[in-house]
């Protein structure tokens, strides 16, 4: 009842705004007229539709006033779309305008009948346009030019099908204004067209000459335009840069650049004479340094620091220009710090360090942040630049704004050899700022510099078994990295004081988390203390910046665990073998599970007396006695046969094993309705890298392994008759949760050889796929062989 109620209503308003426009009308009242015209387009504009109103306007296309005229037009641009068939009633006023004595009112209708951007329209729009082009007044050509870019967006091949004039005509018109719509006319129909385009002598030399008719936006827009012409010789190229070299003192930004980028593109193969214009360029934009809008100085900033860092200029005697003022937005204030830096020399280094310093304590984080990072970088410039850039620094320290920063940058001078020095300064900062310090940058600094350093600083082990006591604590994986590396390499060096702390951390980090990659950190670091402390002490010390970076990248990214940049150590019981890259292809054999021991327990992890206070190993005797607790792990990952970075928080001892399976195997879900063409297989086959796989043990017959691979997802391509040795098949399948498509390659050497030779590859580079695919082989291979 209230929509008709409303229906209505507004019906009855329609009906009583029309019958006002009508009334004034026919009346000859203007002002009324002008009125109710200006309420209904007030009401278009702010959204309020007025479509109902369309055949009243229609009606008033008739009016003589001007202004009235206008705000009808309006009207019937924005609406005709919605009443094609009434809007065509306006025709044979719109026509008649078009040849009104006003120029006014013949643009004003012209422009009208191009913006109704209908097909039934166009028929009707080829003498106004022809007819605009030769108009006498400029106004009405301007809007003729525009308007066949309007017919274009309809019909392309509008103009060639009714002899529009050309481009090269267009250039010719006595009007400025005219030549410049032309040209961004040109501009947007290439765009469609995608054709190249150059420009003729002749037009280009007219164009030159007409430079100082335009205003400066046409300026702008007929040098973007002569880019297109070449010069023919060193001489016409001569000319052309003195034709230039006024436009280059323009007050107009865009003017200027303009010029600067044609002068560039024309001199192309004269470096001396680019060498002069990049001078000149540099002039140019320092002087847009004190421009009033900030991104006019934004776009100089940037085009300074890309010529500084090509060395095509030089802007050390310009630093003052680069300072910063207070009002400034934090985005240019970086940009300039960043500029700051790089051109820092013997002259001006005292002023930029000053400068710089200044704005080490901005309120803005990322000001503070950029400030600080250009101090380390000047620090590493020259050796006199250190002693004072390393003091900011220190002073830094004081400040619990910035002091995360601040350590976070010393922590990256403090790796190299000249600034050893000021080592002893940092460590006496230390035990203050472990309180202090909370955010995750900070806090990282500090771990690496107790792990690197930790030897010569006394509350080191201390300062770590406060953060190890409150384990539960640490939300941050990166953290908690970072802990384990920084207490295993202190343990190296002070292994009394460590060894409970390392043995609980190791146990939280295997045990208790849930994050993958820090599970296998902990899990190699305690097998590669297990097997020789002495090589367990120089790969962590050498693979320091690949382990963290890598896992940084990891964290931020929250992408699945991968240790492509970690070297993986396995046959814990043999010699050291080294694998990298692709981390082992990604698996660790049913072998090394049966001979890894399990996560560390809290005090048992080595022996005290086999290491010295220096990290030296006397004999070997790391963990010749292991717990009870070890054994019944050992035991577990034994009955369990998965990859050892899958294990954390080992199931009930009464679980079967085909629980467990189900469980650690949900990430896997293999489409068992998936199939692959012969083609499609060899042409994967022969593109894919391979990963060779270490044997599986079945104890079931050939055709028995194939139905039973069947019914787990794993389909049969093809495969070798049975009792042919060697017996070859080849195998394929698809996980659901990755789409990644793994092909299988089985090889049994002999009837009486049980071992299975597989190798794989695979259509995805996620190595936690790949690693959680190889698990669920192996652990369907051991079950269906029971």
């Amino acid at each position: 009842m209230v929509l008709i109620m409303s229906f209505f209503k507004e019906k009855d308003i329609v009906k009583e705004t029309g019958e006002k426009l009508t009334q004034s009308f026919n009346s000859g009242d203007m002002e009324v007229l002008r009125k109710v015209l200006s309420e209904i387009v007030d009401e278009m504009t702010a959204g309020i539709d007025k479509s109902a109103l369309f055949p009243y306007m229609v009606k008033m296309c008739g009016t003589i006033d001007l202004t009235c005229k206008k705000l009808v037009y309006l009207y019937i641009s924005q609406y005709a779309k919605r009443n094609p068939d009434v809007a065509l009633l306006t025709i044979n006023s719109l026509q008649k305008d078009c040849v009104d004595p006003n120029a006014m009112i013949r643009g004003l209708a012209l422009k009208t009948l191009c913006n109704i951007r209908l097909p039934e329209f166009l028929e009707y729009l080829k003498e106004p346009l022809l007819s605009g082009m030769k108009d006498r007044s400029p106004y009405v050509r301007q809007i003729a030019v525009v308007g066949c870019l309007k017919v274009h967006k309809l019909q392309p091949t509008f103009a060639k099908d009714h002899n529009m004039p050309n481009f090269d005509e267009l250039l010719y018109d006595t009007d400025a204004g005219v030549v410049v719509n032309a040209i961004k006319t040109f501009f947007e129909m290439r765009k469609d067209s995608g054709k190249d385009f150059s420009l003729k002598q002749k037009t280009a030399i007219y164009l030159f000459n007409k430079l100082p008719d335009f205003n400066d936006w046409g300026k702008a827009t007929v040098l973007q335009l002569l880019l297109a012409y070449q010069p023919h010789n060193e001489e016409e190229t001569v000319d052309i840069l003195n034709l230039l070299d006024p436009l280059l003192q323009s007050t107009k930004s865009s003017v200027s650049i303009a010029g600067v980028k044609l002068m560039l593109h024309y001199t192309d193969k004269m470096p001396e004479v680019q060498r002069d214009i990049f001078k000149k360029l540099r002039g140019i934009l320092v002087n847009l340094l004190t421009h009033e809008q900030g991104e006019v100085v934004y776009f100089a900033l940037c085009h300074l620091q890309q010529l500084q860092k090509n060395s095509h200029v030089n802007l050390s005697k310009h630093y003052k220009k680069l300072f910063c003022r207070y009002n400034e937005p934090a985005h240019i204030k970086c940009l300039k710090i960043d500029i700051l830096e790089m051109i820092c020399n013997d002259k001006n280094w005292k002023d930029i360090l000053e400068e710089i310093n200044s704005h080490c304590l901005d309120l803005s984080p990322e000001v503070s942040d950029k400030a600080i990072s250009a101090v380390s970088a000047i620090a590493t410039k020259k050796e006199k630049y250190s002693t004072p850039a390393i003091k900011i620094l220190l002073y830094l320290l004081e400040v619990d704004r910035v002091a995360g920063c601040a350590l976070s940058a010393l922590k990256d001078l403090l790796d190299s050899e000249p600034f050893e020095q000021f080592i002893s300064d940092v460590f006496e900062a230390i035990p203050s700022l472990w309180s202090r310090v909370e955010d995750q940058r900070g806090k990282i600094a500090m771990l690496w510099i107790i792990g690197e350093h930790g030897k010569n600083l006394p509350d080191a082990p201390y300062l770590l078994e406060s953060m190890i006591d409150n384990l539960e604590d640490i939300q941050r994986p990166l953290i908690l990295s970072n802990l384990l590396t920084a207490t295993t390499k202190l343990f190296f060096s002070r292994p009394a004081e460590c060894q409970d702390m390392l043995g609980k951390l190791l146990e939280f980090c295997v045990e208790s988390q849930d994050d993958l990659h820090l599970r296998d950190k902990g899990q190699i670091y305690y097998r590669l203390l297990s097997e020789d402390v002495n090589m367990a002490k120089e790969v962590i010390f050498s693979a320091r910046t690949q382990i963290d970076q890598s896992y940084e990248i990891i964290s931020e990214k929250s992408s699945p665990p991968i240790l492509n940049s970690v070297k993986l150590f396995v046959n814990s019981k043999k010699k050291w073998t080294i694998q990298d890259d692709e981390v082992l292809q990604d698996h660790i054999t049913q072998s090394d599970m049966t001979e890894t021991p399990s996560s560390p327990v809290e005090g048992q992890l080595i022996d005290i007396t086999a290491v010295t206070q220096d990290g030296e190993v006397k004999g070997e005797s790391p963990l010749n006695d292991l717990s009870n607790e070890l054994e019944e792990t050992r035991e577990s990952l034994e009955t369990l046969r998965v990859p050892l970075s899958s294990v954390a928080n080992q199931p009930a001892e009464e679980e079967t094993t085909e629980q467990r399976a189900e469980d650690e195997g949900s990430s896997i879900e293999l489409d068992k309705s998936f199939s692959v063409s012969p083609e499609e297989f060899e042409s994967k086959w022969t593109t894919l890298q391979a990963i060779e796989l270490k044997s599986f043990t079945t104890n079931l017959q050939i055709t028995a392994l194939l139905d039973a691979l069947e019914t787990e997802g794993i389909s049969t391509m093809a495969s070798t008759p049975e009792g042919t040795f060697p017996w070859r098949a080849f195998l394929f399948a698809k996980d659901n949760n990755t789409e990644a498509v793994f092909l299988l390659e089985v090889v049994l050497n002999s009837e009486d050889d049980v071992s299975a030779e597989i190798t794989m590859k695979c259509t995805t580079d996620n190595s936690f796929a790949r690693r959680e695919f190889q698990g669920f082989l192996q652990e369907v291979i051991s079950r269906i062989g029971k």
